[in-house]
């Protein structure tokens, strides 16, 4: 029996402010819709598991809704069985009966699964919804409870395994882990950890990851240090899992086209001045092309001597290309002068940077952006240009176009 493994669609989600990532997440499952009906066609798939976090938030809008119940009713359509728990991101743990999932699955478009399995011959699919990791004690109890000696047992979780190996953190990573003493027979299809394909070291099962680019460490990556460019790493691959289940379960996978480039330019800096860092910085985007894409330049080191922060804003550089949005993250000190053993004293901004740097930890992706359109609004109001401070902050959380900032 062959099986698709997917998670983590976040259809709604409006990554830094911006619409147009939006219609990225939307534009990606639907592409992962067409694939999948085509291996239908193709290779004989006869299921699909959704391991969670299908909308972004609890509440999606008409049009979240219109999206998802286009894709699952495209997948029905072509004969294929949907089958979904709910993520953290769906319904509140706590709380989980206001669950849009339960609505698609009242459509009849998608089975929801809820602490409950349903079997597919020889196979028993377990789906257990998301909860805290403080009550984790009963998911093993519950898989135990469920297992058929029969049949192949596959668990849908919505949870981090403790032991994964992941990259990046997520946001309340602590308290959705659950411990890795579950059973050991079943084979884990997982969500809530976005890598693509990653595998707990233990357990036989691995994450689907999301289907869009979610953190800046899965961006395209460039450095450029000394006026030289070169490339650290490409971007991370997106896509979904198939499970051959058959006396065991191989899993392989299916990697989907990036639906837009994020690239992240690392720019190292050694006291030289702002002209000769905007010269650089401008010759390197040049190359690596930045058409449409989200780019997120990063100034690190030390600053010259005769300049201030402000002066490495390089706001200029946010309408000189076609990207979608270029954004800048400044983390410069300044050269100390003077011996305080040890102690370097900066300016009002760097100040303000580290307290909120200091304030912020833990508050995810956007906050380093934040930060820094603070600090470029306090220079525009040093400058009395106070309209376009506002602006600054405003665009900084989404409110350019009166839009939701979340």
């Amino acid at each position: 029996m062959l099986l698709a493994h997917i998670s983590d669609i976040h259809l709604g989600r409006r990554q830094y402010g911006l619409d147009a990532r939006a219609k990225d997440y939307e534009e990606a499952f639907l592409n992962a819709v067409d694939e999948l009906v085509k291996l239908r066609d193709e290779k004989g798939l006869e299921a699909v598991l959704v391991t969670g976090d299908v909308f972004d938030g609890a509440r999606p809008t008409p049009s979240m809704y219109m999206t998802a119940i286009r894709g699952f009713t495209a997948l029905r359509s072509a004969g294929l069985s949907v089958f979904a728990i709910r993520g953290n991101h769906d319904a509140s743990p706590i709380n989980p009966t206001e669950n849009p999932l339960r609505v698609l699955g009242n459509t009849g478009v998608l089975r929801f699964l809820d602490d409950e399995y349903v079997d597919l011959g020889d196979v028993r699919v377990i789906g257990l919804g998301c909860r805290p990791g403080e009550k984790s004690h009963e998911l093993g109890n519950m898989i135990r409870s469920m297992m058929d000696g029969r049949r192949r047992a596959i668990v849908m979780l919505h949870q981090y395994v403790r032991g994964t190996p992941y990259k990046y953190s997520m946001p309340d990573l602590d308290y959705f882990t659950v411990g890795d003493d579950l059973p050991e027979e079943p084979y884990y299809a997982l969500g809530h950890i976005h890598e693509h394909a990653l595998r707990h070291p233990r357990l036989r099962g691995a994450y689907a990851g999301s289907l869009e680019i979610w953190d800046a460490s899965e961006f395209e990556t460039h450095e450029l240090i000394g006026g030289e460019l070169r490339l650290r790493k490409p971007q991370d691959e997106k896509g979904f899992l198939l499970l051959d289940v058959g006396s065991d379960v191989v899993m392989s996978k299916v990697r989907l086209e990036p639906r837009r480039r994020m690239i992240r330019l690392i720019v190292g800096i050694n006291g030289d001045e702002p002209n000769r860092v905007r010269e650089n910085i401008v010759n390197a985007l040049g190359k690596i092309g930045i058409s449409n894409a989200y780019v997120i330049v990063e100034l690190r080191g030390v600053m010259h001597d005769g300049y201030k922060l402000r002066d490495y804003g390089l706001r200029d550089l946010r309408d000189r290309f076609d990207a979608l949005k270029v954004d800048i993250d400044m983390d410069l000190r300044r050269r100390s002068n003077v011996n305080t053993g040890g102690v370097q004293y900066y300016g009002i901004n760097e100040i303000i940077r580290n307290i909120l740097i200091n304030n912020m930890k833990g508050a995810g992706e956007g906050a380093s952006g934040l930060i820094n359109s603070v600090l470029e609004a306090l220079s525009l109001v040093e400058q009395g240009e106070v309209e376009k401070a506002i602006n600054v902050i405003r665009r900084s959380i989404g409110l350019n176009s009166g839009g939701d900032p979340h």
